[in-house]
């Protein structure tokens, strides 16, 4: 017997109350209806990959205001590992870093793995497509000579980096040391930093020469609006500390022929801080291993840096990530005060800069910058092994939750920006040790999106899209993948979801959800349409789950497939989504839009997680 008190009939008369205002009922996974617009079509479809939309350039900075809702969307399909020894020509490639040539060539360095992490040597190799690499030798390799004590030693390169000008040329450095010199302030000038340079995309590269004399680590270089260069790099000092103290940089404005200050005097120091080594019970300078970018429509520059935070019980220092800022017209206020020798510095005291800065802001090591033209800025850093990013506003100054992408264990990570809506993450992957290899894959930027304004013939094709070009995407779970855009006329909202797929099953959906743009929560005005190879499956409201309402939405579907047959490569499917303009709450002709694919090989992945409730993480498209 079931006994109700006033409570238990006020809730059962409240859900009934919902229903029946929403003329719904609760949802059927399963039932296969609620609006088709026909039978799908088997044919011959041209799908069109994520790396072929969005070609239509944002305005510069176009999202700075909207930047705590993009998202960066790892691409399964993208992922690719660098064999280290039959490509790299190392068996334990290190320090690995790409850079994007002006013919679209990619240039992959790496060092071995030599004496504890430095290198010896720096490899190169080359590809067309980030995923196809050819081994190229050695583009900075190690030889022997007599050092300055009259020892045999080696001069040993480690830290290769790249960088193409403005006029297509590419500029690669490498940091130098001398074995037998390098801890001794009176040997300095037997180490630094060598540049070769490329004017025909790296089919032929000028003899190494020094730019730089002094112990340092890990250059980076930026070329400025008006074509003056610097070099930025991490100053060590080991005779003072064994270890790094700082930034600092050397300048160039012929194109890098000549660089100030001359070879054998003082850097240009230009980033610092100071900390407390407690197992050398000393003051020691920091912010080193530079990530720096100019910021977007501006002469302001922004790095960021590894910074020695402590040294706990167990003799390994922690490093945290810190943040520095120059002046808005880009030049630094040189810290003056250096050591020689490092007797009678009192470091503790010791001039630091600049006056605009960050420090302590988390766990992590090893950090990378970089910055989207549309204005979000993206920093990763390595902590744990793994390489972890978060999305900035358009200063760097902002950045949200931690995210890791990259399925590797490794060390000394980076990222590069490849065109203005996907970003390269890559690092040593060091999981297999009898396997080590440098893992890089893609991530798609999704942002907030303009839908075109014209009538769509719904008929499952998308010869009518081409016009429709910016897209959102999801594919991080496996091989299978879609994007959706959006169009719109004045009865109907239109949506195109392509999946590329190579084992298509009559399982797989797809979930589309809107929202208001002022709704901080799911309620009744948030719509869902669920659509996979029959048509719409289910289409409705929220009411404390989804409840199933005839809101007029059809869907038209065609596959390139043999369904459910795994012996074969499918090319995927899509479905057109025609949803009633007064079904949807559009606000000043905007609207939230969320998209989930669910496959069967690899469940359901989404551009924001179908379990979060609040519609403000959901990507935002206007022009309706």
């Amino acid at each position: 017997m079931i006994v109700m008190n006033r409570k238990n009939i006020f809730t059962v008369l409240l859900a009934s109350s919902v229903l029946v205002l929403l003329g719904c009922k609760p949802e059927d996974p399963d039932n296969g209806g609620g609006g088709n617009g026909g039978e799908a079509v088997s044919k011959t479809l041209n799908l069109t990959p994520f790396g072929e939309l969005n070609a239509g350039e944002d305005a510069v900075n176009s999202h700075s205001d909207d930047w705590q809702r993009s998202v960066l969307s790892l691409n399964y399909r993208s992922i690719v590992n660098v064999n280290g020894s039959s490509v790299l020509g190392t068996e334990s490639p290190a320090y690995s870093r790409i850079v994007k040539l002006a013919d679209g060539t990619y240039i992959l360095t790496a060092q071995d793995y030599y004496s504890g992490g430095n290198g010896s040597t720096v490899f190169w190799a080359t590809s067309p497509d980030l995923v196809n690499w050819t081994g190229k030798g050695k583009l900075f390799a190690s030889y022997s000579l007599t050092n300055a004590r009259g020892q045999d030693a080696t001069r040993l390169f480690t830290n290769g980096f790249g960088k193409v000008l403005s006029n297509g040329d590419v500029l690669m450095f490498a940091s130098f040391r001398t074995t037998g010199t390098y801890a001794f302030w009176q040997w300095r000038d037997e180490q630094g930093i060598v540049m070769r340079r490329s004017s025909d995309n790296g089919k032929t590269w000028s003899e190494p020469f020094e730019v730089y004399r002094g112990p340092n680590w890990e250059a980076i270089m930026l070329e400025e609006a008006d074509g003056a260069l610097e070099l930025y790099f991490s100053e060590s000092r080991p005779w003072i500390s064994g270890s790094h103290s700082g930034t600092s940089m050397v300048r160039s404005t012929d194109g890098g022929k000549t660089w100030l200050p001359e070879l054998g005097k003082e850097p240009y120091r230009v980033i610092r801080h100071t900390w407390y080594d407690e197992h050398q019970d000393k003051w020691l300078f920091t912010d080193q291993m530079p990530g720096l970018i100019i910021l977007n429509g501006s002469r302001q520059k922004a790095g960021v840096f590894e910074s020695a935070h402590d040294y706990p019980t167990g003799g390994k220092v922690n490093f945290n990530i810190a943040f520095a800022w120059s002046p808005e017209d880009g030049n630094w206020e040189y810290i003056k005060g250096e050591e020689r020798n490092g007797s009678g510095l009192n470091v503790k005291s010791a001039p630091v800069g600049p006056s605009e800065r960050a420090i302590d802001l988390w766990k992590g090591g090893a950090p990378s910058l970089q910055q989207f033209p549309s204005g979000e800025t993206v920093v990763s850093y390595g902590e744990s092994t793994y390489l972890w990013e978060r999305i900035g506003d358009s200063k760097a100054k902002n950045f949200g939750d931690p995210f890791k992408h990259l399925p590797a264990k490794g060390s000394w990570g980076a990222l590069m920006v490849d065109n203005p809506h996907e970003i390269v993450a890559y690092m040593r992957n060091s999981t297999d040790n009898k396997n080590i290899c440098v893992t890089l894959c893609k991530q798609a930027l999704n942002h907030s999106i303009k839908a075109s304004s014209h009538k769509v013939s719904a008929d499952g094709d998308n010869s009518d899209w081409l016009k429709t070009d910016d897209a959102l995407f999801i594919g991080g779970k496996c091989q299978a993948q879609a994007t959706l855009r959006c169009a719109a006329d004045a009865d109907n909202l239109y949506f195109l979801i392509e999946s590329l797929d190579e084992n298509v099953s009559k399982d797989d959906y797809i979930q589309l959800f809107l929202a208001q743009p002022d709704q901080t929560a799911l309620n009744g005005k948030s719509v869902r349409v669920k659509v996979g190879l029959s048509g719409v499956r289910n289409q409705g409201n929220y009411a404390g789950g989804w409840f199933e309402k005839d809101l007029g939405a059809k869907a038209y579907v065609s596959y390139d497939a043999t369904l459910s047959d795994p012996s074969d490569k499918d090319n995927g499917w899509l479905a057109e989504i025609v949803v009633p303009r007064s079904s949807v709450g559009i606000q000043d002709g905007k609207v939230l839009v969320n998209l989930a694919l669910f496959d069967m090989e690899g469940g359901e992945d989404a551009i924001i997680p179908t379990g979060e409730r609040n519609p403000q993480k959901w990507m935002l498209v206007s022009g309706l």
